[in-house]
């Protein structure tokens, strides 16, 4: 085990609490992978590699578990697939689900038409990322291998209310994306002119061999950025007035917070080299869930690989009570 890793867990261990004899990370992220489809077909997708037996979608128990795990869940983001596919297949009523919970969020590649008719249903959610991977509209949506996004235009137009809670979320590579610091400050100053103030970069994960399709495995060796290529990121953003407020060295990752004024930006390396045997180990020995995944078969899942099958007790949709984790 990496040190990366053991950092990750040592702070993990300290946030946990007893649920049955289950240990739960006290602020729970469950992703809701609400289904398969997407209109785009970016080159680095992870999610288009996932075992496909577990999305075929089975909406009625998907609402089933989101009512029997709701009330343990601190944050829930909506992805996919592109949620927006499915505003009107699900995407709704699952919200409604988790109206109450503290930390909702969105995450889609901004398929035009969807978005800019549910600007309301948007602005319900505490945060909508918006992956974006280039300044230029045409740009954009070479790299996402599709048309009909939003252009910089339509997100300068939106709703200033919801342009405060929106994050671009951007992947760096070396095939046609960011992946210098003058295309990358580029991007921040031209959405900030647009009132946008949050970003998020990161670089390609470094994924485990025989884990993913050869495809993908081959582009990550390829177009994966330096690892120092953040460090001189960080540097630049300090000549220009931001300053870093934290670091956070996660279960896999590293993740660096600079802020100036109201604009931050989230600088973020990944590392799945050998996260699934930790999480076997976590999930099998240890008891611990640190985070849930729901995908549209209805089962839930404590890690993306979707090897160990969280049990629960199914509860009556909506229900005041959520029904617990079994032992």
């Amino acid at each position: 085990m990496d040190e990366l890793t053991r950092k990750g867990l040592r702070r993990i261990a300290r946030e946990l609490v007893p649920i049955n004899d289950w240990r739960v990370h006290k602020r729970l992220n469950l992703y809701i992978d609400i289904g398969p489809h997407c209109n785009a077909d970016c080159g680095f997708c992870v999610a288009k590699t996932r075992d496909q037996k577990h999305r075929i979608r089975n909406l009625s128990r998907m609402l089933e578990s989101s009512a029997a795990i709701r009330e343990y869940c601190y944050s829930v983001e909506f992805v996919g697939g592109e949620p927006l596919v499915y505003i009107n297949n699900g995407l709704k009523e699952l919200f409604e689900v988790f109206r109450a919970n503290r930390k909702k969020i969105i995450t889609t590649n901004g398929l035009r038409q969807p978005f800019l008719a549910s600007l309301d249903f948007l602005g319900e959610f505490e945060h909508v990322n918006i992956s974006r991977h280039a300044v230029d509209d045409a740009h954009n949506e070479q790299i996402f291998r599709t048309g009909k996004l939003l252009t910089l235009a339509d997100i300068g137009a939106l709703p200033p209310s919801l342009k405060q809670k929106i994050r671009m979320n951007t992947t760096c590579h070396a095939d046609k994306g960011i992946h210098q610091w003058s295309s990358m400050w580029e991007f921040i100053q031209a959405f900030n002119d647009q009132g946008i103030h949050q970003f998020m970069f990161a670089n390609l994960n470094k994924l485990p061999q025989g884990q993913y399709q050869e495809e993908m495995e081959a582009f990550t060796t390829a177009h994966r950025l330096d690892d120092g290529f953040f460090d001189d990121v960080e540097h630049n953003l300090c000549r220009q007035g931001y300053h870093k407020v934290r670091e956070m060295t996660g279960f896999g990752y590293v993740v660096r917070i600079l802020q100036n004024g109201s604009t931050s930006v989230v600088l973020k390396e990944n590392d799945d080299t050998a996260i699934r045997d930790v999480l076997d180990s976590v999930y099998q020995h240890n008891r611990m869930v640190l985070d849930l995944i729901l995908t549209p078969s209805g089962k839930v899942y404590t890690d993306w690989f979707l090897t160990n099958e969280l049990p629960i007790t199914p509860g009556p949709q909506q229900s005041g009570t959520a029904a617990s984790i079994e032992s």
